[in-house]
């Protein structure tokens, strides 16, 4: 499960980055809700958040994730999020 994103700063400035395993654990922890019900419940917190942990991990921000929202424009899902579906439509015809 990953979600690659582009993160673009109040400044103008874009951050490439993916939320990754660690990131999916840390928001269960914090939201006590399971990250694989995303797939059908996301909030813009959610994203946001996995966008923080992400650059949190891997030290491109140091700021708390409130005032780190505060410096956000926007975040963009830039590729194939890793999500498997947990129904599927039956084919027709």
């Amino acid at each position: 499960m990953k979600i690659p994103m582009k993160v673009t700063l109040a400044t103008g400035e874009e951050i490439q980055t993916t939320a990754i395993y660690p990131d999916f654990i840390r928001f269960e922890k914090e939201f006590k809700r399971p990250a694989t019900k995303m797939g059908s419940d996301v909030y813009l917190t959610d994203i946001a958040w996995l966008a923080w942990s992400s650059l949190s991990r891997k030290g491109i921000t140091a700021i708390e994730f409130d005032p780190w929202t505060e410096q956000l424009e926007s975040i963009e899902l830039t590729g194939e999020t890793g999500y498997v579906p947990l129904e599927s439509n039956q084919p027709i015809g």
